[in-house]
Order: structure tokens, then sequence, then C-alpha cells
């Protein structure tokens, strides 16, 4: 059987038709048209209320019937002069259907563990399309948690930023440009290195660099030195950490440089020495 024309209510088809069907409309303005609806007609419409829906229907090799595919139509919420629709998209998996997608007015939904799969570029809100491009007019990209008190901000403006932050503010910031990378807070709060699970070095407020607890850590190894270490005066102590291996007495001494001399000092009883020092030549 061929359709070949409708002009009014297509009430009823018999037989099934085995070959497409053309909606065609001549309409020259800019309305739409054609138009398919799915109407039902409920004396006492509901929220989640089924609307209509499409069925995709083809044979299994058993030569049976089987529908693999369904779109279908839904009332979110009833309520008159707030009405809410939705879309579901169901499909066919291991013999049992899987709602895979639900699309709302404000979100869509991927569900029942489906996975986003892209074979190409992406581009959110973006003119260019790069292997994964999120813009929008403003800062940048902004990722905020559901109670908003923790966001994450991809600022774009003069060269690369990511802020992390609590209750809006930038408190952690990330920041790289052509002649620079740096890492940074915008409190007086510490900045702390962990390993394990464990803090190895800090740098405090102050611009302090210690080490995660008291006498635990070494700076460089037998195998991994530092070529040079540069600094003003040299503070030594072994205070609290059981003595040395010689005598094991404990002690604390700053060693400072003059213009001919190094002089050392014992912080614990205040006595000055020099360094008997003897020219090369």
């Amino acid at each position: 059987m061929a359709l070949t024309k409708i002009t009014g209510e297509l009430i009823e088809t018999s037989p099934t038709l085995s070959t497409s069907i053309t909606l065609t409309s001549t309409d020259a303005g800019s309305s739409a048209g054609p138009d398919l609806i799915l109407y039902r007609n409920s004396s006492s419409p509901a929220d989640a209320d089924y609307l209509g829906q499409i069925q995709f229907k083809g044979r299994h090799d058993g030569s049976g019937d089987e529908i693999y595919a369904k779109v279908t139509g839904k009332i979110s919420d009833a309520s008159s002069g707030t009405e809410d629709g939705l879309i579901e998209t169901a499909v066919k998996g291991n013999g049992s259907f899987v709602i895979v997608s639900r699309q709302k007015s404000d979100k869509l939904q991927l569900l029942n563990g489906v996975d986003l799969e892209v074979d190409g570029d992406v581009a959110i809100g973006a003119t260019t399309v790069d292997p994964l491009a999120l813009s929008f007019t403003g800062t940048g990209l902004a990722l905020n948690e559901d109670s908003g008190t923790a966001f994450m901000q991809i600022d774009g403006g003069n060269g690369s930023r990511i802020d992390l932050g609590i209750s809006g503010s930038r408190n952690t910031t990330l920041y790289a440009d052509a002649s620079v990378t740096e890492l940074g807070r915008t409190t007086n709060h510490p900045i702390v290195f962990k390993t394990n699970n464990t803090e190895r070095v800090r740098i405090d407020g102050s611009g302090h660099i210690t080490p995660g607890s008291d006498n635990a850590q070494d700076l460089g190894t037998n195998s991994k030195r530092w070529r040079n270490v540069y600094s003003a005066d040299l503070q030594l102590s072994n205070v609290d950490t059981g003595g040395n291996d010689v005598d094991g007495s404990e002690g604390s001494w700053t060693i400072q440089e003059g213009e001919n001399d190094l002089f050392i000092i014992n912080r614990k009883n205040g006595k000055k020495y020099k360094f008997s020092l003897e020219e090369i030549k």
C-alpha cells in the first residue's frame, strides 16, 4: 500500500505500511510544518504520565519481532502554568531495555552508566574547536560543587590560569604565561606538599620553607647532591636529636662571615670564636 497524500486527520491506517511515510507541506510561510503530533487526551493528567512513544522494531535471528529502541515523551510536572516535560531514549541492551538518556528543560542526562564517547573535537559554547574547547562570555570556565562553597575557575584572559577557592575566594592560583609559571595563595596560609599522604615540605605564610616534621628529612642524598648551597649565616643545631656521634653532646652554633675571617658563635653559652685559616699560595 502506498500512502500518497494526507489532507486532514489520519485516524487509522490499515493495512500496515511497508514503505516510508512522507509528510509534505507546501506552505511558503515561516511557520513550522508539517507537524506530527502525538496527543494523549487524558481526563486526569498526572506527573510521570506517558504522552507518546516512537518505537523502532525489527526482526531477530530467531524469526521473531523485537523492539530495539524507543523514544518516549513524558509529563514531568503537570501543574497548570508550570508544566514540565521530558524525552527519554531507551535501547535494548543484552535483551533488556535500558534508559540511556533523559532530556529535560534544564539538563541532558546520560543514565545507567552510559559513557559519552567522542571521536573528534568537542566544543561547548565555543567559537573555535580544539581537542576540548570550553568557553562562555566572561572570565573563563567555572566549576562549582553543589553547595557552591568550592570552585575551580580556568581563566584564559591573559595567559593560562587555574584558580581554586572556597566560598568565592581565589585562595590558590596556578598561573602561567610566556615568561613565568606561578603557584601561589592569595591568603596568609601555608602551601603543603605531601607524599604517601604525609606532609614533607611546607611553605608558610611568611615564605619560610620547613620540613614536614622536625629532624626527619634530608636535603639531598648520597647519590643526589645539590651542587652548591648559597646562604647568609649558617645555623647549626642538633638540640633534641640525641647528640652527635663523637661525644654524644648537643650544641647550637652559628657560622658568620667576616671580611678576612670566619666566625663561629656558640648559641648555648654565647662564646665567640674565630676559625684559624692558613692561606695557600
